[in-house]
């Protein structure tokens, strides 16, 4: 497809035209842009291939939201762990809580992790 020799617009076209698939391919092949291909697959609900290429791109997050969505709880919870993991890492308490709190079904062993980020929160409030 080659709307006036311009692929971007040609995948762009195709796109608010409800023709995700179609834009995916030519983001993907022709302009080598995965985030919007994934985008755009996403739309499609082509998610397994969204899903591919995300992990592509290190968007663990997505990832995780994706594989909720299709009802797959052990791989987004998996990646959820991986997200929070990296926030833990960088002692960003907080934002790795909100991934417990809105993404995630509280279990035992997550309450070890808030009892954590409370003294460690506490201990920076008192200094």
């Amino acid at each position: 497809m080659n709307l006036l020799n311009d692929n971007y617009r040609g995948a762009k076209t195709l796109e608010d035209g409800g023709l995700y698939n179609e834009a995916a391919v030519i983001y993907l092949k022709k302009l080598k842009n995965k985030s919007e291909a994934a985008s755009c697959f996403e739309k499609a609900k082509q998610y397994q291939k969204s899903i591919e290429l995300y992990k592509e791109l290190e968007q663990k997050e997505k990832v995780g939201d994706l594989y909720r969505q299709i009802n797959d709880t052990k791989n987004a919870n998996s990646y959820y762990q991986m997200v929070v993991d990296d926030y833990v890492s960088n002692d960003q308490m907080v934002k790795a809580s909100l991934i417990y709190r809105k993404k995630w079904m509280f279990r035992k062993k997550h309450r070890k992790f808030f009892y954590k980020v409370g003294k460690k929160i506490k201990m920076l409030l008192t200094v």
